[in-house]
């Protein structure tokens, strides 16, 4: 993983998207690497089906609930983007998905 810092890190950070550049034999980008996290979502009806629980396994602390398996996914989605700005912030490796790793990262 690589990072180059830019007069763009001063303020409000970059959104993830800007963040993460593709190449070798990762992910190209951001976005295949968000769709592919929430293609491994596991996701669970709980409080007698009020509420479906959705969770991301190796992505610890990536979680969600909604009423519907639709919000809860939505939900991910924000949370695992969240999760990937703080994992880059503290300078943390993003895990490998199924093997494949994930995108290098720069700030742009």
């Amino acid at each position: 993983m690589t990072r180059r810092a830019t007069s763009g890190d001063i303020g409000a950070p970059p959104s993830t998207a800007s963040r993460i550049a593709g190449g070798g034999d990762g992910f190209s980008s951001t976005a295949a690497y968000i769709e592919a996290a929430i293609s491994n979502a596991r996701y669970e009806p709980i409080e007698n089906g009020k509420t479906v629980y959705a969770e991301i396994p190796g992505f610890p602390g990536v979680w969600a609930s909604g009423s519907t398996r639709e919000e809860s996914g939505a939900e991910l989605r924000k949370v695992l983007e969240g999760w990937i700005d703080l994992q880059l912030e503290r300078h943390q490796a993003l895990p490998e998905i199924q093997g494949t790793k994930p995108p290098e990262v720069s700030f742009a």
